[in-house]
């Protein structure tokens, strides 16, 4: 395993410009909990001892706890779909990802269903990830037995112009402070920046 090079000071700078962004944020929107644990993690990770367990918060609105949570729940599916067989990607760019983000995850499992019910049951294996960055909602379709070609024909029956590409190893996940804010002040938290449809004929993922 590769082990992950030290930020730079430039990048620490930058880091803690966004994280004064997001609690900026936050304060507005009235979470002020939220915003004072993200502070606490933020100052511990940044000046805590090294050689001392420093604990996370495990907001999606601190950076060092955001990011590894995006990032694991992107490598998990890969794998899985690997797993099962062929898979492929494609990017939607998005006006409001967090308002978008169901209806898009709801089109695709009603054009699943159909295409399963009316043309092919390998279309019910079907399985679909997405996961947004703040303006593209990447897609990692699972298609076990059906061609990427055969599946893209279908797709640009919602998106004409959509191309499916191989699986990149990790989107950026660069959020920006005010999406970042709304998700963290919400309920749902990390879940409203992503969405799962599971095959029909198998739910263990």
């Amino acid at each position: 395993m590769t082990r992950r090079s030290r930020s730079s000071r430039a990048e620490i700078i930058e880091r803690e410009r966004k994280a004064a962004e997001v609690v900026a944020e936050l304060m507005l929107l009235g979470a002020y909990e939220v915003a004072a644990s993200v502070l606490r993690c933020w100052h511990n990770r940044l000046f805590g001892d090294p050689r001392q367990h420093r604990p996370r918060c495990r907001s999606v609105c601190c950076f060092s706890c955001r990011r590894p949570s995006l990032a694991a729940w992107w490598r998990s599916f890969v794998a899985w779909s690997r797993n099962r067989g062929a898979s492929c990607y494609f990017g939607l760019l998005l006006a409001d990802p967090l308002v978008e983000l169901p209806a898009v995850a709801k089109r695709l499992r009603n054009l699943r269903d159909r295409l399963a019910r009316d043309e092919s049951w390998l279309f019910a294996d079907l399985a679909l990830f997405g996961i947004t960055d703040g303006s593209t909602l990447h897609i990692l379709v699972s298609h076990p037995g059906i061609s990427r070609m055969h599946v893209q024909k279908r797709l640009r029956i919602l998106w004409p112009k959509i191309v499916l590409a191989d699986v990149p190893t990790s989107p950026s996940f660069e959020l920006s402070p005010k999406m970042i804010a709304q998700l963290g002040a919400g309920r749902r938290g990390l879940q409203r920046a992503r969405f799962v449809v599971l095959p029909r004929r198998d739910a263990s993922f």
